[in-house]
């Protein structure tokens, strides 16, 4: 198994340059995604990751923690499937591990590790108490569809989609066969996943942040110092 790490956005709405170079107490955001890689505990040795221009290349290099750090670079702003679809060569017949770069997360995964070796694909949500925050992502519907940035999320269930994913190779063949959005003009990547023949949810546990605006970074930050501070032990 590889791990894709689709890292090509841009930080415009946070006022910065590449999204996933963003510092988080000293660590740029990236780091986290490949901190989840290691923690996943598998045994993933390469990581695939989608950079605009060789911005990440030139900041992180070709190793982090003995994780060996391959890269492919996306020049057109077509989406995470487009992104996905650059790698398939360096990926050849490897089932994928997926986890986007513009998320904060601090689980371990524990609930998605077990699924390892059973073959279908786990989609990572996470229960929301308040269905509204599932707009800036992706929802299920009760009947196991995914809704990118739905507008009505009444028929929805509280699942919020979090960037993360353990794929069959099947994947790319689903990407293949997905048209292109009217919506955005080009393939979706929920629609690929909607694509699949074999698909779970697993609800994972951890802090999670989807970082677009400085309010979502701050939030991040907020966590971050929070797990890392001791807490007073009173006596």
């Amino acid at each position: 198994m590889k791990a894709i790490i689709p890292a090509a956005g841009s930080g415009t709405r946070l006022g910065l340059g590449c999204k996933a170079l963003v510092n988080i107490e000293g660590k740029p955001l990236i780091e986290y995604a490949l901190d989840t890689v290691k923690r996943l505990g598998i045994g993933i040795e390469e990581a695939v990751i989608i950079q605009n221009e060789k911005d990440l290349e030139n900041s992180i290099g070709y190793e982090y923690q003995g994780l060996m750090l391959l890269y492919v670079t996306q020049i057109e702003k077509k989406g995470i499937a487009d992104a996905v679809m650059l790698t398939r060569d360096l990926v050849a017949t490897d089932d994928v591990f997926i986890i986007f770069s513009d998320i904060y997360f601090n689980g371990d995964l524990k609930e998605l590790r077990t699924f390892f070796d059973a073959a279908s694909n786990y989609i990572c949500v996470k229960k929301v108490p308040n269905k509204e925050m599932i707009k800036q992502s992706y929802g299920v519907t009760r009947k196991k569809v995914l809704v990118e940035k739905p507008t009505d999320v009444t028929h929805l269930m509280g699942w919020l989609g979090l960037g993360i994913y353990m794929l069959r190779n099947e994947i790319f063949g689903a990407i293949s066969k997905t048209p292109v959005s009217l919506r955005t003009n080009h393939v979706e990547f929920t629609e690929a996943l909607n694509n699949l023949s074999n698909k779970e949810f697993i609800n994972v546990s951890g802090d999670y942040v989807n970082i677009n605006f400085p309010a979502d970074l701050e939030k991040a930050i907020r966590k971050e110092r929070s797990r890392s501070t001791p807490r007073l032990i009173r006596r």
